[in-house]
Formats: structure tokens, C-alpha cells, sequence
């Protein structure tokens, strides 16, 4: 009884510390894919603009 509810229950922290560290990189991923794009595009319309 008490080894299943401490299973229970570390793989409850496990799924959420899983859950927790993969959103916050797919957060930080997003983030720097959109600002990459962000500043090349931004390149791109400096050159054409200095052109």
C-alpha cells in the first residue's frame, strides 16, 4: 500500500517536473525562432531600404 502511493506519487512530480522543464524550452524555443525572424527580416528591409 505505501509503495504504491509513494510510486504514485513520484511519478506524479516526475510528470510535472517533465511537464514544467518542456514548456519552458518549448517557451524559449518559440521565443528565439521569433526573434531570429524578427531580426532577420528587419536586416533584410535595412539592406533594401540602404539600397
Amino acid at each position: 500500500m505505501f509503495c504504491k502511493y509513494f510510486h504514485n506519487k513520484t511519478l506524479k512530480i516526475l510528470k510535472q517536473f517533465f511537464c514544467f522543464t518542456f514548456s519552458k524550452y518549448l517557451y524559449r524555443h518559440i521565443y528565439d525562432t521569433l526573434f531570429n525572424f524578427v531580426t532577420f527580416i528587419l536586416t533584410k528591409l535595412i539592406f533594401v531600404y540602404i539600397e
